[in-house]
């Protein structure tokens, strides 16, 4: 069996792997995202150290997550030894999540061009595009954030996790508990009213409940997406009930990771270039699509950096 994408092959650590990083990465940048809300329930910060669980082929495993000293390398540790293949599924979340494998250079090359990209991706170098790699989470969060300011939608996330999302127990000496995002199959066999008492409309339980008794039925699912044009996976998400053209667009920038996926109508996307070019009002429909007019094949990464430059 071969090692752990990242982990030496005479490495004896089952407790530990080491992920090589590209030269464009900043661990500060992508955990000032991470850590945008005092509310996020899925992971937490502590210094430099990031903590998370995962589910990893039905595999709960708690994740620290920082820098390796002096090395370019990225050290994600486990509470306890692992075997080799949970190890491999462990580097493949995390390459995945932060989107170790995507080349910024080229976007890079764009943006210092664009006057209004440029002063963003210097102050923000090395910043990754963080993704949701589960795509229940991804759909599910895109719709309980239809329509609502950014606080609100943490406090839904935080009550549906500690409602219906599994824990992992507190370890010495790590603390605890770690929380998942509520199991599909979970969420299917939901109705409406069970939703309610999170503050959930009955529109939004019922579009929740509905993509996770899709995804439970084999109707939908990432792996189709992901073999789909881009633009084919973007209609298959719009006949989905609920689902406009932000919530597609989101999810195939932050789940799917197409590189043109461009969330227009994103509220904190109309914020940031409202800033950038000095209006006194929300950007007009024409206004966003001049100022995106060179960003063609980057739109997701221009539109995460932007979000970025609101922190």
């Amino acid at each position: 069996m071969s090692a752990p994408v990242g982990v030496p092959p005479n490495s004896a650590a089952a407790h530990r792997i080491e992920l090589p990083l590209p030269s464009l990465f900043s661990w500060p940048e992508c955990l000032a995202y991470l850590g945008r809300s005092k509310l996020e329930v899925l992971h937490r910060i502590e210094g430099e150290q990031l903590v998370k669980a995962v589910d990893l082929n039905g595999h709960l495993v708690r994740l620290k997550i920082q820098p390796a000293a002096d090395t370019a390398m990225l050290l994600i540790e486990f509470p306890q030894n692992e075997p080799p293949e949970i190890r491999t599924a462990a580097a493949c979340y995390v390459r995945e999540w932060f989107g170790l494998d995507e080349d910024l250079e080229p976007f890079y090359a764009m943006a210092r061009k664009d006057p209004l990209l440029a002063p963003v991706v210097s102050a923000h170098r090395g910043l990754r595009l963080i993704g949701i790699p589960d795509l229940f989470e991804a759909l599910a969060w895109a719709i309980i954030g239809q329509q609502i300011n950014l606080p609100f939608a943490y406090t839904m996330k935080k009550r549906l996790v500690e409602t219906y999302g599994e824990a992992l127990p507190g370890e010495d000496p790590w603390s605890g508990p770690e929380r998942f995002f509520p199991r599909r199959d979970v969420i299917a066999a939901l109705t409406p009213d069970d939703l309610r008492p999170l503050q959930f409309s009955g529109r939004k339980a019922e579009y929740v409940i509905g993509v996770a008794r899709l995804l439970e039925e084999g109707r939908l699912s990432k792996r189709s997406l992901l073999r789909m044009e881009a633009a084919e996976a973007r209609e298959t998400l719009l006949a989905i009930r609920g689902v406009g053209a932000w919530t597609a667009d989101y999810v195939g920038m932050k789940c799917l990771r197409h590189p043109d996926a461009f969330p227009a109508g994103d509220a904190g996307l109309h914020q940031a270039l409202k800033a950038g070019l000095g209006l006194d009002r929300k950007p007009l429909p024409a206004e966003i699509e001049q100022a995106a007019a060179g960003w063609r094949g980057f739109e997701a990464m221009a539109t995460f950096y932007l979000w970025q430059s609101l922190l």
